[in-house]
């Protein structure tokens, strides 16, 4: 088994570097001989990646060396769209190891760099309804490493929020969309997140309040789109945000407020104003090392929820 998944030198792996040698951009315009010798290579790295799979739970470690090894090779053929079915397979393959219980037995910067690629990949290579479905994986897992690996789990969350954001709204399966902003929230206001340095996590605040305020994400549910909000404010409000980042602040400051005006969002939820004013005025409650505290604000009209901003 061992020396069947040491990634042999295959006519998938001759076609992808050669593929890789096409200057950027141009990877379709490839001469058809070589396209077409891609996608027939893919193939045997689909049952490669299925070996991977099997040994998971014995050999973590080597699974998912493995499974970046192959991305890594194949990743101009997948990026070429020359085989869709087998990019599919490959990619959602090593989503699976990547987000598997087995994987948590691996260092968490091991994990991270599969995860990594595997959603870089995906953003180019597949539908946008399945890059959903693997940065919904890739965030849920850098939410387990949170503990572990801060950092990893941070820039992960940044990764998964960039594929979706990248792909057209109506046809990104706007749920599972939603669903990375509030994942990545929640990380941001765990308390553990404070370790990563202001600059990292500003960044994927600013993508999370983008997301969560995209019209057609929005609407999928309100309800969690003003969740993912009010965490990712909070985040921005902390003590060291505010002394190194006080930009990021401001700018979802802003942000909220036009989006409180939104009428768009006013039809969508009546109360969105109120609600938006409420994670403005500080008057969701917060939850951060266990304490929990909350505005001097009258609770908002039509008894409309208070929005809890809470630690993972």
């Amino acid at each position: 088994m061992r020396a069947a998944l040491l990634i042999p030198v295959s006519a998938a792996l001759i076609a992808s570097s050669a593929l890789a040698q096409t200057a950027p951009g141009s990877v379709g315009s490839a001469p058809p001989a070589q396209l077409a010798q891609a996608a027939q290579a893919l193939p045997p790295l689909v049952g490669q990646m299925a070996q991977a799979e099997a040994i998971l739970n014995a050999n973590p470690q080597q699974a998912i060396t493995v499974a970046r090894q192959i991305l890594q090779q194949a990743r101009a053929a997948l990026q070429a769209n020359v085989n869709p079915a087998a990019a599919q397979q490959l990619l959602t393959t090593a989503a699976r190891i990547f987000a598997s219980p087995a994987a948590q037995r691996v260092q968490a910067e091991t994990v991270g760099e599969l995860a990594t690629l595997t959603v870089q990949i995906a953003q180019t290579a597949l539908p946008p309804a399945a890059v959903a479905s693997i940065a919904g994986a890739a965030v849920t897992t850098a939410e387990r490493l949170l503990a572990t690996s801060p950092n990893t789990a941070v820039d992960l969350a940044g990764v998964a929020l960039q594929a979706v954001q990248s792909q057209p709204p109506q046809q990104a399966a706007p749920q599972q969309s939603l669903n990375v902003a509030v994942v990545a929230a929640r990380i941001l206001v765990a308390p553990t997140a404070s370790v990563v340095t202001p600059e990292r996590r500003a960044g994927v605040m600013t993508q999370v309040v983008a997301l969560a305020t995209s019209p057609v994400v929005y609407a999928a549910s309100p309800t969690n789109a003003l969740q993912a909000m009010a965490n990712a404010y909070t985040a921005s409000r902390a003590a060291d945000m505010l002394a190194a980042s006080p930009g990021t602040s401001q700018a979802l400051t802003q942000q909220l407020t036009q989006f409180s005006a939104d009428t768009n969002a006013s039809q969508v939820n009546p109360s969105n104003s109120a609600q938006v004013g409420q994670i403005l005025g500080g008057a969701a409650t917060i939850e951060t090392t266990g304490a929990r505290r909350e505005a001097d604000l009258p609770p908002p009209r039509d008894e409309i929820r208070v929005f809890t901003a809470s630690p993972t």
